[in-house]
């Protein structure tokens, strides 16, 4: 019965130990919410009183900001016992929750039991969660957990949200040389990564800022096998922004590397794009293929 009892803020004794985030307190909630199961405090959906009314026990877990607290230690338990789902992660936004300088093992954890729980989890106004206001340590949280489970993706840098890439938002929220300082540890310039290949593609206009951290990618090819003339040439030719009649000179002074170069985002070479798109650059096509008829045995 005393299990079951509430205290003027309406908590159980199980979420009560997670809402004073004491030590001794914390310890003892995966023996109370068993004890609590049995006795289905709470309710069946209640999970022996960890999600009781409006509290939310896990949430008071995860946003626990006190280092000597051993929050992940008992989320780790709840799972084993079946009281911590997968799905929670998600549904109540955690990972959120858990961006802490002293949550950075917990939000390690659950980044790793749940990698899509990165792209689903939101910010305050709805962002997603690599362009939530943050700090310096929030974004190195994030971006490394990115990296590590989504390195194809670049671990989000240039997921655009209002426009925006998360990259621009890092740069407008922290200053660009400590926004790099945290880029360039979770995207060693040592390595290849491709990341100024990437940009050109998304957000152009940070290739300057980028390519002073990132110099040797200039000269290094990207997962599909393009130089970096390459991949600005097939981004600008996509975005249609490039005509014969106004930027004659751009098409003329690109190599045969860069024309006989199929382009992987669209699967056709620049002549075919060119000729497909809805405008119709005719005289960019017909000039395409006098520079490298051998296209069309392709």
């Amino acid at each position: 019965e005393s299990l079951s009892m509430q205290d003027r803020h309406s908590l159980l004794p199980v979420q009560r130990a997670a809402w004073l985030y004491s030590v001794g307190m914390v310890s003892f909630i995966p023996l109370l919410a068993k004890e609590g199961l049995r006795l289905n405090v709470g309710g069946e959906e209640s999970r022996g009183g960890l999600l009781h009314g409006r509290n939310n026990t896990l949430v008071d877990l995860a946003r626990c900001e006190e280092p000597n607290v051993k929050c992940k230690q008992v989320l780790e338990e709840l799972r084993e016992m079946g009281l911590f789902k997968k799905e929670d992660i998600q549904n109540f936004d955690l990972l959120s929750y858990s961006l802490s300088r002293y949550s950075a093992p917990l939000f390690e954890m659950l980044a790793a039991w749940d990698p899509y729980s990165l792209i689903t989890t939101t910010g305050v106004d709805g962002c997603p969660l690599i362009h939530d206001p943050f700090s310096e340590e929030d974004f190195e949280m994030i971006l490394k957990a990115g990296m590590e489970h989504f390195p194809e993706r670049l671990g989000f840098l240039f997921q655009k949200y209002k426009g925006k890439t998360a990259c621009e938002n890092a740069f407008d929220e922290l200053g660009v040389n400590q926004a790099m300082a945290v880029i360039c540890k979770c995207i060693p310039p040592f390595e290849n990564h491709a990341l100024i290949h990437r940009a050109v593609e998304v957000a152009p206009h940070l290739e300057d800022k980028l390519i002073k951290y990132y110099p040797k990618e200039a000269f290094k090819r990207d997962a599909t096998g393009r130089t970096l003339p390459q991949v600005k040439f097939h981004a600008q030719l996509r975005r249609g922004t490039q005509t014969y009649d106004s930027t004659a000179s751009f098409f003329a002074n690109a190599i045969d590397d860069q024309i006989e170069a199929k382009d992987p985002r669209s699967v056709m070479f620049p002549l075919m794009v060119a000729a497909s798109d809805k405008k119709g650059d005719l005289k960019l096509a017909c000039y395409l293929l006098r520079r490298c008829p051998s296209v069309l045995a392709n």
